[in-house]
């Protein structure tokens, strides 16, 4: 029934952040913390498809939208 990728009390907490979708702050530090403790583990890449995000694309936005002349790598 539960997603094997995710521990029990993982997919509790998801549950309960999608409940609290109006607190956006709280939403995107799920997605960073999440996103650390998986890539730790070699699995961030799950992660990424579950929340419709992928890597790329965030470096893509991070690279050309927010900074267009600086790169975040030599910041």
């Amino acid at each position: 029934m539960a997603d094997s990728n995710f521990s029990q009390e993982e997919l509790s907490f998801i549950f309960n952040i999608t409940r609290r979708r109006r607190r956006k702050h709280r939403k995107k530090f799920w997605i960073h913390q999440m996103y650390n403790r998986r890539r730790e583990q070699g699995a961030y890449h799950n992660l990424l498809q579950e929340i419709s995000v992928g890597p790329s694309l965030v470096r893509r936005d991070y690279s050309s939208s927010l900074r267009p002349t600086i790169s975040p790598a030599k910041d």
